[in-house]
């Protein structure tokens, strides 16, 4: 006749085996990201029209799995970028950002995240030859809402050159 296990035993070991089943099924899943996602360069050059854009940040966001963290280059005063290799694999939304450079700015309302001033951005990208010159873009390429650029971003280094509508 063998003894009953006492009830904080079976109440442990039904918790270990709750937390495998979440475990595995967080694995599976991957919670809705993609993990160490693939990434790569992308150089080229930005214009407006005819004239090449003066500065700026380019951003690069996943369609797919848009919590994958975003991949960035900076403009330089001639419009061309080159991206470190960190943007994702992938068709990915564009966003050309420009507005941050602009010298008449409205004063940031209550609850704005901080601003940073292009000397910033020029010392985040360690290119001195990022652009601080304020190029006026259409305010739909700012944002991943409404841009309407997109890039189906290859392995290994790949060339985009950006033209963007005056209006």
């Amino acid at each position: 006749m063998s003894m009953p296990r006492p009830a904080h035993t079976r109440r442990t070991a039904t918790l270990w085996v709750s937390l495998a089943v979440c475990l595995a099924a967080f694995a599976v899943t991957g919670c809705g990201q993609k993990k160490n996602a693939p990434t790569a360069v992308v150089r080229g050059k930005v214009t407006v029209g005819e004239r090449s854009l003066g500065g700026g940040t380019i951003i690069f966001q996943l369609v797919d799995y848009p919590n994958v963290p975003n991949g960035t280059a900076y403009i330089r005063g001639d419009g061309t970028y080159e991206s470190k290799k960190n943007v994702p694999v992938g068709k990915c939304k564009v966003m050309v950002q420009t507005a941050y450079l602009n010298p008449n700015q409205p004063p940031p309302k209550l609850g704005d995240p901080p601003r940073k001033s292009p000397e910033d951005y020029v010392t985040l990208s360690a290119d001195p030859k990022t652009g601080k010159m304020f190029t006026p873009i259409p305010g739909k390429y700012e944002k991943v809402e409404s841009t309407t650029l997109t890039f189906d971003v290859g392995g290994g280094e790949n060339t985009y050159d950006i033209k963007l509508d005056e209006r």
